[in-house]
Parts: C-alpha cells; structure tokens; sequence
C-alpha cells in the first residue's frame, strides 16, 4: 500500500516538473536512462535505446516490471551502459517469458561466464527472441558453455554475435556441438577470439551437418592453412552457407587455394 502512495505522488511530482520546466528537469533527477525507459513502456515505443547511459539496477527493474505487460517494444540496445551481475540477472528473468521482444543487444558490458550463464537460462526458455549480441563481455569458453546448451534447445534464435569474447578452441568445439543439433541460427558472428585450427576444424564438422547457418564470420582469428583447409572442405558438402570469412588470419595462400578449389 506505501509503495502504491510512493508512486502515485512521484509520478505527480515528475508531472509537475515536466509541466514548469520541461524534459530537462526530468532527465536531471531521475537519470537518463530511467527517462528513456519510462518513455518507451508509456508511449508504446517499438525500439529502447539505452547505449552508454548507464543504467543502474533500480532502472532495469522498472524495465523488467514493464516488460511484463509491454507488447510493443520489439527492439533494446543495452551496449556498454555498465550493467552490474544483478542488472543482468533482472533482464535474464525478464527475457526468459517476453514473447514480444525480437533483438536484444548486450555488447560491451563484461558481464562475464557467470553473466552470460543467466542470459542462457532465460534463452532456454524464450521462444520469440530473433537476434541477441553478447559481443566483448568476456565470455570465455566457459560461457560459451552455457550458451551452447541453451542454443540445442532454443527454437526461435536466428542471430548470435559473440566477437571479442576470449573464445578458444575449446569453445569451438562446444559450438559446434550445439550447432550439429540447432535448427535456427543463420548467423554467428565470432570476430576477434582466440580459434585456431582446431577449432576450425570442429566447426567445419558442424558444417558438414547443418543445413540452416547462412553466414559465420571467423576474422581475426588464428586459423592457419589446415584450419582452412578443413574449412574449405566442408563447404563442398555444405550448400546452404553463403559467407564464411576468414579474414585477417594467417591461413595463407594454401588456404586461399583451397577456398578457390
């Protein structure tokens, strides 16, 4: 009941505030972000914007609450906004039952194997979301663990990006185990790790089974010519695929040669 009375003389007072001074006023007392976020849910915006606000764990929670009842925002771009291991798990909950929201971006946050662990609960579940980007929150091949056990199960998931993760050989190979089971995913994007041919070699298996990736860029990596070569390879079984790049590796000619042949 305290909490009902709160709201209602706060949201007057914002009112009041917005009525003699403007937006301005409003922006200064409660934050940016928060500001934002009450604008999308109230005016039923389709995309939230909230890039470099950083936003705190009370404003993620008025974000999650509203996702509960939202059905208009499609869209939410949370890149580099300093979100906390608690604003991570809010936002897990609140994607694990959304049925409206089609692309989340959560680049450049570091939130980390134990971060990420949250978002793969809730993809476990969600059967909407299209597109999610998780590239520069250092990952790791434990995290992408997680991840990869929710990519067997998740049905609605088209698009993953994970560059800039610390993503080895090892989380290759967990990948491309998933990959040999996902019937959804059309593009991977894993620019900037760590694979070697090893790695490369597990993900050509992967693509020796999948028929439904469309594009995985592997650039800036440190695939050689025998990772490539693999590669190169399973793209003559592979029909569907339309973009591999492997782009700033150290492949060499002989890879190139064998993409040529």
């Amino acid at each position: 009941m305290l909490s009902t009375v709160i709201n209602f003389f706060w949201d007057f007072f914002k009112r009041i505030l917005h009525y003699f001074f403007g937006t301005e006023a409003i922006h200064h007392i409660i934050g940016e972000a928060e500001h934002r976020i009450i604008s999308a849910l109230t005016n039923d915006e389709g995309d939230l914007d909230l890039n470099r606000t950083g936003v705190s764990d009370s404003s993620v929670d008025k974000l999650a609450a509203g996702l509960k009842t939202n059905r208009s925002l499609q869209k939410i771009s949370m890149n580099d906004c300093n979100l906390t291991p608690k604003g991570v798990a809010i936002m897990g909950k609140a994607i694990k039952g959304n049925r409206f929201l089609k692309e989340i971006k959560f680049n450049y946050n570091n939130i980390g194997a134990s971060g990420v662990g949250k978002i793969a609960k809730a993809l476990r579940v969600n059967c909407c979301l299209l597109s999610i980007e998780l590239s520069s929150n250092k990952i790791g091949d434990d995290g992408l663990k997680q991840l990869a056990g929710a990519l067997k199960v998740n049905k609605s998931l088209q698009k993953i990006s994970l560059k800039l993760n610390h993503i080895g050989n090892d989380g290759a190979a967990i990948l491309a185990a998933a990959l040999k089971v996902n019937n959804t995913l059309k593009t991977i994007d894993l620019m900037w790790n760590i694979i070697g041919d090893d790695g490369a070699g597990e993900l050509a298996g992967a693509l020796k089974v999948n028929h439904n990736l469309e594009m995985i860029d592997l650039g800036n990596n440190y695939i050689r010519s025998d990772g490539a070569e693999k590669l190169a390879e399973a793209l003559k079984v592979n029909k569907r695929l339309q973009y591999l790049r492997i782009w700033r590796n150290s492949s060499g000619t002989t890879g190139a040669e064998k993409f040529a042949e």
